[in-house]
């Protein structure tokens, strides 16, 4: 992953890159048994070391933020959205699934930090994706050809057929859902235009929450802003089931390279 990160900063010299960390607490751990209290104490300890790694590696980029800080900017999601439990770390989590709200939070703190945001938009981009062209190339092409930029764009769909569909709030669903239907993405790579990001924070402010994959291109197409897809890309993408070992991984992406391929590859675990 580091790696990873070294060179989307390489290669997109020319963009401000930040690292934005999901810092769990003990307020989140799930102690239904003694076995989710164990996984969910040696998951804030994983993720404290890789916090720490990562602000040794990349100093002030790295910016952290726990359910408790996404809770604080936007206060009604306890009494209007439930956490998801996940299981196989012992969580329970807002932020696993509210990837809108985490993206403002961590642009709070950011403005905080630096003050107001003047870019003309923002890439966000999930730390299990890869790329096998360039990606300040990439950035360059997409940047602004919409308000929202993505990959797999699906209007019409229902709702009830969802997994996410009970981690909605009865806002999103009354201003967003349409005869049952809406809109999905996915969202490992996204494009947010300055513009759509600040109408997003308005709609959240004002309690339409959803899992980010259906809140975001839902919200964006309801209220009349643009989007586009990753043409180039998008065709070529998949997820790779299999595991590639650092090895086999970085020869894969070597020789995608060196032919001239453009992927978006994902998940890569490592």
């Amino acid at each position: 992953m580091i790696e990873r990160i070294h060179r989307i900063i390489s290669e997109a010299s020319d963009h401000e890159v930040i690292i934005s960390v999901n810092s769990h607490t003990e307020a989140e751990i799930l102690n239904q048994t003694e076995s989710s209290t164990a996984r969910g104490l040696a998951t804030i300890k994983k993720g404290r070391l890789a916090l720490k790694q990562l602000k040794m590696e990349f100093g002030e980029r790295v910016y952290a933020y726990s359910d408790e800080d996404i809770m604080e900017l936007f206060p009604d999601l306890s009494k209007s959205m439930k956490k998801f439990h996940v299981g196989r770390i012992g969580m329970a989590s807002y932020a696993y699934y509210l990837h809108d709200e985490a993206i403002l939070t961590t642009l709070k703190q950011y403005q905080q930090k630096k003050g107001v945001y003047k870019g003309c938009g923002l890439w966000v981009i999930e730390d299990d994706l890869e790329y096998t062209g360039n990606w300040g190339d990439l950035f360059q092409m997409y940047s602004g050809r919409a308000d929202l930029v993505t990959t797999y764009w699906r209007d019409s769909y229902p709702l009830k057929e969802q997994f996410w569909a009970p981690y909605t709030s009865q806002r999103f669903r009354q201003r967003f859902v349409r005869n049952g239907l809406m809109v999905k993405h996915n969202e490992h790579i996204v494009y947010y235009s300055r513009k759509f990001l600040h109408r997003l924070f308005v709609e959240l402010r004002n309690g339409a929450h959803a899992q980010s994959e259906m809140g975001t291109p839902s919200i964006c197409s309801a209220l009349g802003f643009t989007y586009a897809e990753i043409e180039e890309v998008s065709e070529k993408y998949y997820s790779c089931k299999q595991r590639y070992t650092r090895d086999t991984y970085s020869k894969y992406i070597t020789d995608e390279k060196q032919a001239g391929g453009r992927f978006l590859v994902h998940p890569v675990k490592y």
